[in-house]
């Protein structure tokens, strides 16, 4: 990876974790739950997401939430140092010791099997990938 993918990289996570939702989320992911130490920028955070589902709608930015929590775990897969600036970034503004252990675990839990859309008998169903890969191997 170069210096400049990484800064772009970066400065991606830093636009993802503008908003309080996905801010959360990295809490979740990361395995902490902190409700009673609340940093300054939780509420401009906040504003910012209100702004948002002001601007777009509530079910454009639902739709949106979810792909920006889709893009942020592949931000954080992507490149070990990005994932260490992300626990580095929330743990210091939250005042927590993450540990990558925890986050690599929640992170494998996020790779859900893609389904698999075939024509069989000649009725179109889906059926899950590691499913299939059962079914083949057995």
């Amino acid at each position: 990876m170069t210096q400049t993918t990484y800064i772009e990289k970066v400065k991606r996570l830093e636009t993802l974790l503008k908003s309080q939702n996905i801010y959360d989320y990295m809490l979740k992911l990361m395995g902490v739950m902190v409700k009673n130490t609340l940093p300054k920028e939780e509420a401009t955070r906040k504003q910012y997401d209100a702004e948002r589902l002001k601007n777009i709608g509530q079910t454009h930015c639902y739709h949106l939430l979810s792909c920006e929590k889709k893009e942020l775990v592949d931000l954080i897969k992507s490149n070990h140092l990005v994932k260490h600036y992300a626990l580095w970034k929330v743990g210091a503004d939250y005042g927590t010791n993450a540990v990558t252990k925890n986050l690599d675990e929640n992170l494998k839990k996020m790779n859900l099997p893609k389904a698999y859309e075939g024509h069989i008998a000649q009725n179109k169903i889906k059926i899950p990938a590691d499913k299939i890969r059962h079914l083949t191997y057995c």
